[in-house]
C-alpha cells in the first residue's frame, strides 16, 4: 500500500531539533518572535527550510513570550494588528519573498474560531437562505 503524508510542523521556537525535523516535513510554520523565536532564530530556520526544500509560514501569536502564547492578552485592535503585522514582517523581510500560509499560535487561533463558532451558530438556521460573505478580502481596510 502506497501512502503519501503532507506534514507541516511549527518550528523556530527554540525548543527541539528543527535540523533533524526538517528532512521529515513538507511544510513549516516559522515562530516570528510573538510567543518564541527571535531574528537569529527566524534566519536559522529559513535557511533549514530552503536547504530542504520545505515550503515556509509565518506562526504568529499574541506578543507573550513570558507565557508562550497562550493567555489571551487584552489588546485593542490596533495594538493587536501592529503587532501581528510586525511578527509577519520580520519574517518576510530576511524571507524575500511570498509565505505559503500562516497558522495562527495557540490562543490567538482560539480566540478566532471561538468568534467564527458563535458566527456560524448564530447564522445556522438561515445559512441556506443566503450567501456567507468572507470576514474581509485582501483589498479591504480591516479597521
Amino acid at each position: 500500500m502506497n501512502k503519501n503524508f503532507y506534514i507541516n510542523a511549527d518550528v523556530g521556537e527554540g525548543m527541539g531539533d528543527d535540523s533533524g525535523l526538517m528532512p521529515l516535513i513538507q511544510a513549516c510554520n516559522i515562530a516570528c518572535g510573538g510567543h518564541a523565536g527571535n531574528s537569529f532564530e527566524m534566519q536559522k530556520t529559513i535557511a533549514l527550510a530552503q536547504k530542504y526544500n520545505v515550503r515556509i509560514g509565518a506562526h504568529p501569536s499574541y506578543p507573550d513570550t513570558k507565557n508562550f502564547g497562550r493567555r489571551t492578552l487584552n489588546l485593542s485592535k490596533q495594538e493587536l494588528y501592529n503587532s501581528l503585522k510586525a511578527q509577519i514582517s520580520s519574517l518576510l523581510d530576511p524571507l524575500k519573498k511570498a509565505i505559503y500560509t500562516i497558522s495562527n499560535h495557540t490562543e490567538l487561533f482560539i480566540m478566532i474560531a471561538t468568534v467564527i463558532k458563535i458566527l456560524l451558530k448564530s447564522y445556522w438556521k438561515w445559512l441556506n437562505h443566503f450567501v456567507l460573505m468572507p470576514l474581509f478580502s485582501l483589498h479591504q481596510t480591516v479597521f
